[in-house]
């Protein structure tokens, strides 16, 4: 495998200096004949298909790995898709996370300096800030919530994480739409509540937000993704034994120095007993009592 250094030097050597850094990314201008010409290469005389699995009849083998191969041509008489199967696509519907206005508010020094915005319930508190670093219209928005009830035990810190593992699991299919808009996000649980920190164009983050925020206010998974998602879970916190001495060491440091903390093998016995019922009725009171800390960096008008 080439090194970054080897592929910067590739680049370096097939394009001039001015246009190593956009060279393969940047479009200046749309070009109707290229895409034309692009798509008309896409046919089923062009097709490549690789598959993978263990019961394939092979007669070679690669050279310096020695791994077995068969190559095949596809078959020239292909039969009609069935309209059942062709009926279960379709585009995708318009993406609402596209910015539908990229304009910048006029920049204010005075504003740079963090300012504390009181909610007004269960003494939450959001810092907000005007960044003017590069004025670009972009935000980065980073929510701690503090639950009461995942706090109180072992048992709900599991359940909790368990919650925060299904809302990202649900979450997977519609924030692909949002990553292509510029937007990304990411939800971590910890034992005390979780943490939600949003990035990119801030036209539509609040669209992303809200998607986010429903999800956590009510929670919906099947019997089936509950328990695909605990049996990973548990699998991930039991591989943290497998780690080397020094990340376990790290690992464990918080558990002594923080209250609540668990450590990864406590979750996993504790997850062990959760059933489904369990959490349904959790995620219907996590919530109950809960306050948020966050902090709002943007080139925002205030």
């Amino acid at each position: 495998v080439r090194s970054r250094r080897q592929r910067q030097m590739c680049i370096r050597d097939r394009y001039p200096a001015d246009e190593v850094i956009s060279a393969g990314y940047l479009y200046k201008k749309f070009d109707a004949s290229l895409i034309q010409g692009l798509l008309e290469k896409m046919t089923p005389d062009n097709l490549y298909v690789s598959t993978v699995f263990p019961e394939a009849v092979t007669d070679k083998v690669t050279h310096h790995y020695r791994v077995p191969y068969v190559i095949t041509p596809l078959p020239t008489d292909l039969e009609p898709v069935d309209h059942k199967l062709t009926s279960q696509y379709h585009l995708p519907k318009k993406n609402i996370f596209v910015p539908k206005s990229v304009a910048l508010y006029a920049s204010d020094k005075n504003l740079s300096v963090l300012s504390k915005v009181d909610l007004k319930k269960n003494d939450s508190v959001l810092w907000v800030a005007q960044d003017l670093t590069f004025s670009v219209p972009k935000a980065m928005v980073n929510l701690r919530v503090k639950s009461p009830q995942t706090a109180s035990s072992l048992r709900n810190a599991s359940m909790n994480q368990l919650l925060v593992s299904l809302i990202n699991d649900s979450l997977n299919e519609n924030s692909y739409p949002a990553l292509i808009a510029g937007l990304s996000y990411s939800l971590h649980a910890n034992n005390r509540g979780f943490d939600i920190y949003l990035s990119g164009y801030d036209n539509q983050m609040s669209s992303l937000l809200g998607m986010v925020a429903k999800q956590i206010k009510r929670p919906k998974f099947t019997q089936e993704r509950f328990t695909n998602v605990k049996v990973n879970l548990m699998r991930q916190l039991g591989n943290s034994q497998q780690l080397t001495p020094y990340r376990q060491l790290f690992k464990a440091f918080p558990t002594t120095l923080y209250s609540p903390y668990y450590s990864d093998q406590d979750l996993q016995a504790s997850l062990n007993t959760i059933s489904f019922k369990d959490l349904k009725r959790f995620s219907k009171t996590w919530l109950k009592g809960a306050n948020i800390q966050g902090l709002l960096l943007s080139l925002i008008h205030i």
